[in-house]
């Protein structure tokens, strides 16, 4: 039902957010771009930085949680907030070339990977030549 698809996680809070998160991983730091997320005192922002981090993709089922994982990191969390979103045309260390901008025909690397609620789509974040850039993109800014 749930392996191999992609979504995110609808965070709601109300102090059981251990719960949620496997015991053998609640102990885990969730490490993006060099920066370590969560807290292993606190899980409900641990379960917070799971839900805020981007798209995960479901890779198998572990009992009652579902194996996610987003770049290196793998997680088995209840199912309870995951929100299926269609699957990204572009993954996480893709190589793709920005067709505007000052940067235009640069190629880029896929850095980050979110989903947009309001425009109901994929939305990336890059590195060109190594430097994170701030600007949000989405797949139709990006040729082949």
């Amino acid at each position: 039902m749930y392996t191999n698809k992609w979504g995110v996680f609808r965070c709601s809070f109300s102090g059981n957010e251990f719960e949620l998160i496997h015991p053998d991983d609640r102990e885990k730091k969730l490490e993006i771009n060099g920066v370590v997320w969560g807290n292993t005192e606190h899980y409900g922002v641990l379960w917070h930085c799971i839900g805020r981090i981007g798209v995960w993709h479901c890779i198998g089922t572990e009992g009652e949680y579902i194996k996610v994982v987003y770049g290196e990191n793998i997680y088995r969390v209840k199912p309870d907030y995951f929100y299926e979103v269609p699957e990204p045309k572009y993954k996480l260390g893709d190589c793709v070339r920005l067709q505007d901008g000052s940067n235009a025909g640069s190629h880029a690397i896929v850095d980050a990977h979110e989903w947009h609620d309001k425009e109901g789509k994929h939305c990336y974040y890059v590195k060109v030549n190594g430097k994170r850039k701030s600007r949000r993109y989405f797949e139709s800014d990006f040729s082949e």
